[in-house]
């Protein structure tokens, strides 16, 4: 059987799939085209600053309040 699915695999029957030996699994995952890959990597940038940008506004926010809340106590 191993052998059956090695020769699909060599012979590119079964297109993007990799077989583990070890343990006899067989991956069946496309490999994605590189602006495919480029526009997931995009994606994860953007939220990813989006993310650091509320984080960054809620750390101001918090500052704020803060300096206005010490400021109120020494009056």
């Amino acid at each position: 059987m191993e052998s059956f699915v090695c020769n699909l695999i060599v012979n590119e029957h079964i297109i993007g799939a990799k077989f583990h030996h070890p343990s006899r699994i067989v991956y069946l995952r496309l490999k994605k085209a590189n602006v495919e890959q480029l526009d997931v990597w995009a994606s994860n940038v953007h939220k990813l600053t989006g993310t650091l940008n509320k984080v960054s506004h809620l750390i101001l926010k918090e500052q704020m309040v803060s300096e206005h809340i010490v400021g109120a106590k020494i009056r």
